[in-house]
């Protein structure tokens, strides 16, 4: 993979396209859609306005990969990433059909913004998207035994932590966003890797959940999930919230739960 300038994308699997946009590169929102610049200017950190941008941008790179067209990403009630016609107009038009046909996730990393778009008839009724940055790996390690299992530290030992950490990681976090049951209520506790290879893993669950990662000339490692109907139905009817007591990270202790645009800055809207 060359290095990522301006923007870059790839195919995670038939018909589900990736793509990055460097945070720093991204400054001028003239290249948002209109209803996409008026939620951009709600935004107050400068920080935040970048991150935000490349989110977009990287999505409607996307968007094209993907055959979806030109569409707007602006956010629901959750204040997640969702599709819009990219003008208002008829909601029979041909541009609100391709909104209901595809998904999109955009997730952000201290350097990276990304996003991952597909149609929801070839499965992938949900994405999620993690980027996990080299900085991560320390942090990780030191999570080890409280937030991995016995074969992904076997695994680690033997791979070394700062391949098999990291995916393990991004898979708990990109199936968290997919399944929409949050990394501390489902995830930390019911996602486990059982196999890995150079582009993909598997996890310890139903049928249904696809796993694909990649890592950039910056070693960022990027993780893309899919997630079927009924898997999301029955992540979403095993979630539980993990006890205080619990021996799993806490949130502070997450890699990107210490401050805005750390690694993964997670909020919900991209």
């Amino acid at each position: 993979m060359p290095p990522v300038s301006s923007s870059r994308t790839w195919t995670a699997w038939p018909g589900v396209s990736v793509a990055l946009r460097r945070i720093e590169d991204v400054a001028d929102p003239s290249s948002l859609l209109e209803a996409e610049r008026r939620l951009f200017d709600e935004l107050a950190s400068p920080r935040r306005r970048r991150e935000w941008c490349a989110g977009r941008l990287a999505a409607h790179d996307a968007l094209v990969s993907a055959g979806a067209g030109p569409l707007a990403i602006l956010r629901d009630h959750r204040g997640a990433p969702e599709l819009a016609p990219p003008t208002s107009g008829d909601p029979e038009d041909d541009a609100a059909a391709r909104a209901r046909q595809y998904r999109v996730a955009i997730s952000h990393g201290r350097r990276l913004a990304g996003a991952v778009v597909g149609p929801a008839h070839h499965g992938c009724f949900h994405l999620g998207l993690d980027i996990i940055d080299p900085e991560d790996v320390d942090r990780l390690t030191r999570l080890e035994k409280r937030v991995f299992s016995p074969f992904e530290i076997a695994l680690g030992k033997q791979r070394g932590p700062r391949e098999v950490y990291r995916v393990a990681w991004g898979a708990r976090e990109a199936i968290a966003k997919a399944t929409r049951t949050g990394m501390f209520a489902f995830a930390l506790t019911h996602i486990r890797l059982a196999d890995l290879t150079e582009t993909t893993a598997e996890v310890e669950l139903q049928g249904g959940i696809r796993v694909s990662h990649m890592k950039t000339p910056d070693d960022e490692v990027v993780v893309i999930a899919a997630v079927s109907e009924e898997a999301f139905a029955w992540a979403n009817r095993t979630a539980r919230v993990a006890p205080s007591d619990c021996a799993h990270a806490r949130e502070s202790d997450a890699p990107g739960a210490t401050s805005p645009g750390g690694a993964g800055s997670k909020e919900p809207g991209g």
